[in-house]
Protein backbone atom coordinates (compact mmCIF):
# COMPACT_ATOMS: atom_id res chain seq x y z
CA UNK A 1 0.00 0.00 0.00
CA UNK A 2 1.39 3.40 -1.01
CA UNK A 3 1.75 6.39 1.33
CA UNK A 4 -1.21 8.18 -0.24
CA UNK A 5 -3.46 5.15 0.21
CA UNK A 6 -2.42 4.82 3.84
CA UNK A 7 -3.12 8.50 4.45
CA UNK A 8 -6.55 8.27 2.89
CA UNK A 9 -7.40 5.12 4.83
CA UNK A 10 -6.25 6.69 8.12
CA UNK A 11 -8.21 9.87 7.34
CA UNK A 12 -11.42 7.95 6.66
CA UNK A 13 -10.95 5.87 9.82
CA UNK A 14 -10.58 9.10 11.78
CA UNK A 15 -13.78 10.47 10.21
CA UNK A 16 -12.06 13.55 8.79
CA UNK A 17 -12.69 15.29 5.51
CA UNK A 18 -9.76 16.42 3.40
CA UNK A 19 -10.38 20.04 4.44
CA UNK A 20 -10.43 19.11 8.13
CA UNK A 21 -7.18 17.18 7.85
CA UNK A 22 -5.40 19.92 5.91
CA UNK A 23 -6.05 22.69 8.42
CA UNK A 24 -4.02 25.78 7.55
CA UNK A 25 -0.82 23.90 6.72
CA UNK A 26 -1.43 22.40 3.27
CA UNK A 27 -4.08 22.87 0.58
CA UNK A 28 -6.87 20.39 -0.05
CA UNK A 29 -5.68 20.08 -3.65
CA UNK A 30 -2.22 19.01 -2.48
CA UNK A 31 -3.69 16.43 -0.09
CA UNK A 32 -5.82 15.05 -2.92
CA UNK A 33 -2.73 14.68 -5.12
CA UNK A 34 -0.91 12.88 -2.31
CA UNK A 35 -3.80 10.51 -1.63
CA UNK A 36 -4.03 9.60 -5.32
CA UNK A 37 -0.29 8.98 -5.62
CA UNK A 38 0.31 11.96 -7.91
CA UNK A 39 2.57 13.70 -5.38
CA UNK A 40 4.73 12.70 -2.43
CA UNK A 41 4.59 14.63 0.84
CA UNK A 42 7.71 16.24 2.27
CA UNK A 43 8.89 15.02 5.66
CA UNK A 44 7.42 18.14 7.29
CA UNK A 45 4.03 17.56 5.66
CA UNK A 46 4.03 13.87 6.50
CA UNK A 47 4.91 14.61 10.13
CA UNK A 48 2.04 17.10 10.32
CA UNK A 49 -0.49 14.69 8.76
CA UNK A 50 0.67 11.80 10.92
CA UNK A 51 0.25 13.94 14.03
CA UNK A 52 -3.26 15.00 12.98
CA UNK A 53 -4.18 11.36 12.37
CA UNK A 54 -2.59 10.07 15.58
CA UNK A 55 -0.24 7.75 13.72
CA UNK A 56 3.59 7.37 13.84
CA UNK A 57 5.42 8.44 10.69
CA UNK A 58 6.68 4.89 10.21
CA UNK A 59 3.07 3.73 9.73
CA UNK A 60 2.95 5.60 6.42
CA UNK A 61 6.49 4.79 5.30
CA UNK A 62 6.64 1.02 5.64
CA UNK A 63 5.30 -1.39 3.04
CA UNK A 64 3.87 -4.48 4.73
CA UNK A 65 2.89 -6.07 1.43
CA UNK A 66 6.51 -6.48 0.37
CA UNK A 67 8.94 -8.58 2.39
CA UNK A 68 12.34 -7.08 3.07
CA UNK A 69 15.45 -8.56 4.69
CA UNK A 70 15.94 -5.19 6.38
CA UNK A 71 12.78 -5.37 8.50
CA UNK A 72 14.63 -6.42 11.72
CA UNK A 73 17.24 -3.71 11.15
CA UNK A 74 14.61 -1.05 10.62
CA UNK A 75 12.64 -2.16 13.67
CA UNK A 76 15.77 -1.81 15.83
CA UNK A 77 16.67 1.55 14.25
CA UNK A 78 13.17 2.96 14.74
CA UNK A 79 13.10 1.92 18.38
CA UNK A 80 16.53 3.42 19.03
CA UNK A 81 15.50 6.65 17.30
CA UNK A 82 12.29 6.84 19.35
CA UNK A 83 14.35 6.36 22.53
CA UNK A 84 16.79 9.09 21.54
CA UNK A 85 19.70 6.63 21.21
CA UNK A 86 21.08 8.03 17.98
CA UNK A 87 24.42 6.24 18.16
CA UNK A 88 22.51 2.96 18.31
CA UNK A 89 20.57 3.97 15.20
CA UNK A 90 23.85 4.22 13.32
CA UNK A 91 25.03 0.97 14.83
CA UNK A 92 21.88 -0.81 13.62
CA UNK A 93 22.31 0.69 10.14
CA UNK A 94 25.67 -1.06 9.74
CA UNK A 95 23.69 -4.25 9.05
CA UNK A 96 21.37 -2.55 6.53
CA UNK A 97 21.44 -3.99 3.01
CA UNK A 98 21.36 -1.30 0.33
CA UNK A 99 19.14 -1.11 -2.75
CA UNK A 100 15.98 -1.92 -0.79
CA UNK A 101 12.96 -0.35 -2.49
CA UNK A 102 10.92 -0.77 0.68
CA UNK A 103 13.12 0.94 3.27
CA UNK A 104 15.92 2.87 1.55
CA UNK A 105 14.29 6.30 1.90
CA UNK A 106 13.36 5.80 5.54
CA UNK A 107 16.79 4.34 6.34
CA UNK A 108 18.50 7.37 4.83
CA UNK A 109 16.17 9.68 6.73
CA UNK A 110 16.91 8.03 10.07
CA UNK A 111 20.63 8.14 9.27
CA UNK A 112 20.53 11.82 8.33
CA UNK A 113 18.54 12.88 11.40
CA UNK A 114 20.66 10.80 13.77
CA UNK A 115 23.99 12.04 12.43
CA UNK A 116 22.78 15.64 12.59
CA UNK A 117 21.81 15.25 16.24
CA UNK A 118 25.13 13.60 17.10
CA UNK A 119 26.98 16.33 15.16
CA UNK A 120 25.24 19.02 17.20
CA UNK A 121 26.36 17.26 20.38
CA UNK A 122 29.91 17.00 19.04
CA UNK A 123 29.98 20.73 18.24
CA UNK A 124 28.90 21.50 21.80
CA UNK A 125 31.73 19.29 23.07
CA UNK A 126 34.23 20.99 20.71
CA UNK A 127 34.87 17.69 18.86
CA UNK A 128 35.16 19.44 15.51
CA UNK A 129 36.66 16.71 13.26
CA UNK A 130 34.02 14.23 14.45
CA UNK A 131 31.26 16.80 13.92
CA UNK A 132 32.50 17.46 10.39
CA UNK A 133 32.45 13.73 9.56
CA UNK A 134 28.91 13.39 10.90
CA UNK A 135 27.65 16.41 8.97
CA UNK A 136 29.13 15.07 5.74
CA UNK A 137 27.33 11.78 6.33
CA UNK A 138 24.09 13.63 7.14
CA UNK A 139 24.32 15.65 3.93
CA UNK A 140 24.95 12.53 1.86
CA UNK A 141 22.08 10.56 3.44
CA UNK A 142 19.69 13.52 3.23
CA UNK A 143 20.37 13.91 -0.49
CA UNK A 144 19.25 10.33 -1.08
CA UNK A 145 15.75 10.65 0.42
CA UNK A 146 12.85 12.94 -0.56
CA UNK A 147 11.71 12.91 3.07
CA UNK A 148 14.62 15.13 4.09
CA UNK A 149 12.55 18.31 3.92
CA UNK A 150 13.31 22.01 3.93
CA UNK A 151 13.31 22.26 7.72
CA UNK A 152 15.94 19.50 7.96
CA UNK A 153 18.02 21.08 5.18
CA UNK A 154 17.95 24.41 7.01
CA UNK A 155 19.03 22.76 10.25
CA UNK A 156 21.90 21.06 8.42
CA UNK A 157 23.09 24.37 6.96
CA UNK A 158 22.99 26.00 10.39
CA UNK A 159 25.12 23.21 11.86
CA UNK A 160 27.59 23.49 8.97
CA UNK A 161 27.78 27.25 9.57
CA UNK A 162 28.58 26.63 13.23
CA UNK A 163 31.46 24.36 12.20
CA UNK A 164 33.19 26.69 9.73
CA UNK A 165 33.92 29.66 12.07
CA UNK A 166 35.41 27.26 14.61
CA UNK A 167 37.69 25.78 11.95
CA UNK A 168 38.85 29.25 10.86
CA UNK A 169 39.56 30.23 14.46
CA UNK A 170 41.50 27.03 15.02
CA UNK A 171 43.60 27.61 11.90
CA UNK A 172 44.41 31.21 12.90
CA UNK A 173 45.37 30.08 16.39
CA UNK A 174 47.73 27.49 14.93
CA UNK A 175 49.49 30.12 12.80
CA UNK A 176 49.94 32.44 15.77
CA UNK A 177 51.30 29.57 17.86
CA UNK A 178 53.77 28.67 15.08
CA UNK A 179 55.09 32.23 14.82
CA UNK A 180 55.40 32.48 18.60
CA UNK A 181 57.31 29.19 18.84
CA UNK A 182 59.69 30.18 16.04
CA UNK A 183 60.35 33.55 17.65
CA UNK A 184 61.11 32.02 21.03
CA UNK A 185 63.44 29.41 19.54
CA UNK A 186 65.36 32.16 17.73
CA UNK A 187 65.67 34.12 20.94
CA UNK A 188 63.46 36.88 19.62
CA UNK A 189 60.27 38.14 21.20
CA UNK A 190 57.25 39.29 19.21
CA UNK A 191 57.65 42.78 20.63
CA UNK A 192 61.23 42.96 19.33
CA UNK A 193 60.01 41.97 15.89
CA UNK A 194 57.98 45.18 15.65
CA UNK A 195 59.73 48.11 13.95
CA UNK A 196 61.16 50.60 16.44
CA UNK A 197 60.20 54.26 16.07
CA UNK A 198 62.74 56.39 14.25
CA UNK A 199 64.76 58.58 16.56
CA UNK A 200 64.43 62.27 15.81
CA UNK A 201 67.63 63.95 14.65
CA UNK A 202 68.59 67.29 16.17
CA UNK A 203 68.72 70.05 13.65
CA UNK A 204 72.11 71.79 13.44
CA UNK A 205 72.22 75.29 14.81
CA UNK A 206 72.34 77.89 12.13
Amino acid sequence: MEIGERLKQARLEAGLSQRQLCGDVITRNMLSLIEHGSARPSMDTLAYLAGRLGKPIGYFLEEDAVLSPNQPVMAAARQAFADGLYDQVLSAMKDYKKNDAVFDWEADLLTALSTMTLAEQALTQDRLPYAQTLLEEAESAGARTPYFGQAQQKQLRLLQARLRPERRFSANSSRVATVSAASISAGTSLTRMAPSPKSSQAKPNC
